[in-house]
Parts: structure tokens; sequence; C-alpha cells
């Protein structure tokens, strides 16, 4: 199985040091909520998300029978460790992701990412993506974290009135904004867009809101593309 990046046969980008090469002396870390930049490898809808010129992840893109839409895994291109998958849920605005190494996840292992075109209270302009994760409390106790990706024109988070792909994270138990995705597809260059954290999640609930904006934006550029639905799983 190879995406689109390995199937045109590119240069290979530089790889981020391994392991053996990372420095593990003690040093002062600065707990601050972490920023990350989506880019696109040249000619490839898959994407590539780097923290301080680092890449962390590579997004592979499919648009195979029987294959999940989005494959991340650990590295600069799809020959790393499977870390999540997501999928489109046909004939809805709904999507489902898996964080793990299973490749065939069934059933319960899915978390459903909900649109939600109104609330109980507020009529929403944009839907809501609604999910649920956990982060990790001060005596290691699992926090519920209830969350929604949801559009935004705010320029005090950094989004433009103009552009459909910016998005804020909200934290809907104290209706505070989490992180913002600002969209940079229409400046030069093969940076994507950057997500910029104001509150720190934990991890497996910070992996949860990427994988559900990255499938926001596939079905997004899938639907600028006008790929059949019937495509589209």
């Amino acid at each position: 199985m190879t995406d689109s990046a390995e199937r045109m046969n590119l240069a290979p980008l530089s790889r981020p040091p391994s392991y053996s090469a990372i420095d593990t002396s003690p040093h002062t870390v600065i707990d601050s909520p972490p920023s990350f930049e989506l880019h696109h490898p040249a000619a490839t809808a898959s994407i590539q998300v780097l923290q301080n010129d680092t890449v962390l992840f590579y997004a592979a893109s499919y648009n195979l029978k029987d294959v999940s839409d989005i494959i991340l895994y650990a590295g600069y291109d799809s020959k790393g460790p499977q870390l999540a998958q997501l999928q489109l849920i046909p004939f809805t605005k709904d999507l489902r992701f898996y964080i793990g190494g299973l490749k065939h996840p069934v059933g319960d292992d899915w978390d459903l990412v909900r649109c939600a075109e109104s609330g109980n209270k507020i009529f929403h302009r944009s839907p809501i993506h609604r999910f649920e994760s956990y982060s990790l409390g001060p005596n290691g106790q699992r926090v519920k974290e209830k969350l929604h990706w949801q559009k935004t024109h705010d320029r005090k988070l950094g989004a433009s009135k103009l552009s459909r792909s910016d998005y804020k994270l909200v934290d809907e138990i104290t209706e505070e904004v989490v992180a913002v995705y600002v969209d940079c597809s229409m400046r030069l260059g093969t940076q994507k867009g950057t997500i910029r954290y104001v509150k720190k999640l934990g991890e497996m609930a910070e992996m949860a809101a990427l994988m559900a904006l990255l499938g926001l934006l596939e079905r997004s550029r899938r639907h600028s593309q006008a790929i059949p639905t019937s495509y589209v799983r």
C-alpha cells in the first residue's frame, strides 16, 4: 500500500533525528501550550505535522477500498509506525477516528466526531464537530475532555474574515477556546496551516483533536475537488 507521495517517486525529505541521536541529558522544560505546522509534501494530498522544524507525524491520505481515509504515522513518511486512523462516514458529515496500532479496528475501537448543526441553547452559524477524549489529572486519574472544532473568522484569534478553513477548538465544559487552526494554503510554499494551542491538553486529547481536524480538512479538500461520494467511505 502506497500513498500519492510515494507513487510519484519524490526525492525523500530529510529524516528527523533517530532516537539514538536525541540528547537525553536533563534540560529545563517550559511546560507551555504547543504549536504545530501542517505542510503538504510537494504534489501530494498527504500532510506532515511539524513542531520546531522537526517532522513529528505523517498523515497519509488514501482513497482506496477497505483502507482508512487518513492513517497517521510517526516520522516523516508512511514507513513509520502507525499511530492513528480516521474515516469519513458516508452520507453524513460525521467522522470517526481510532488512536492506536491496530490495522483493522472495529466497533468500540473507534471514537465518533459528530457534526451538529445547532446546540441546545444557541444556534451555531457554522456546524460544530463534537468529540470526546481524556487528559490525565495531577494524580494520574482520567479527566474527560468534551471538545469541538468550529469554523471561525475571529481576528483576535488570528483567523481571517475571508478564510473558509480557519477553525477554533473549544472546551464545551468551560466554553474556552483551547486552540486555533489558521489556514495558509492560499500562500506560496508547502505550508498548509498552523495549529496554535492557548491551553495545554493531555496527549490523548491533543491527538484526538489533531485527527478530528485532519478529517475536516480532508473532507473539505475532497469536496472542493468534487470527488464523487461513492469514492468517499
